[in-house]
């Protein structure tokens, strides 16, 4: 008989969303680590696959909006990483 397949709980972070005001950049990036929770499954908790990747480098990465860009300008010397 196969193992069910075990999901994550979300319910303090979905609280938690319903919280924030509509439109809010935390509440984006909440929703991002839900749907990818959504996505990844307790027994998958080791899946290094390119689809997985790209969902997890979607939390993580994708956190600026246009009131707060992150630039990286380089220059001779070591990476600058400053704010506009």
């Amino acid at each position: 008989m196969p193992t069910p397949i075990k999901e994550f709980d979300l319910t303090v972070v979905k609280k938690l969303q319903t919280e924030l005001p509509i439109g809010a950049i935390r509440r984006k990036r909440l929703q991002n680590l839900i749907e990818f929770y959504n996505q990844q499954k307790v027994n998958l908790a080791n899946a290094g696959d390119i689809l997985m990747r790209s969902a997890w480098n979607r939390v993580v990465a994708d956190l600026n909006d246009d009131s707060d860009p992150i630039t990286i300008s380089i220059k001779r010397g070591p990476m600058n990483y400053h704010q506009d």
